[in-house]
């Protein structure tokens, strides 16, 4: 069977950091990244796998000093065997409501709520 890893970057890295604070853990524990990861997440699911790949999701705020140096690992990662990582620019989403009427109002929050729901 061949397995596919699909990974939200920024899901993993918070889940990540709680477990590991609340295992007590005083100091920043690094995700393995790399060939230890998949081969991990591989042997949770079976013997039989056969790894098809990793593509890591992840967005940046490019105006973060932090960010910028994310950036920069996460276009290494790129090149770590067997994933693909796609970066994002956050966008910042904004709630518009100066409306004229309350119908537009009631839109343009029913709208917002999806938008953030979506994410």
């Amino acid at each position: 069977m061949k397995v596919k890893i699909f990974i939200d970057f920024w899901n993993l890295q918070l889940s990540w950091n709680d477990y590991h604070k609340k295992m007590g853990e005083g100091r920043t524990i690094k995700i393995p990244w790399g060939t230890t990861l998949p081969l991990v997440l591989l042997n949770k699911v079976g013997k039989d796998c056969e790894y098809a790949g990793t593509h890591v999701y992840a967005s940046i705020n490019t105006k973060s000093h932090n960010d910028r140096k994310l950036k920069s690992f996460l276009q290494t990662m790129d090149l770590f065997s067997g994933y693909k990582v796609i970066i994002m620019e956050t966008v910042n989403r904004s709630l518009f409501l100066i409306r004229y009427s309350m119908s537009d109002i009631r839109y343009s929050a029913s709208h917002a709520f999806r938008l953030i729901k979506d994410e």
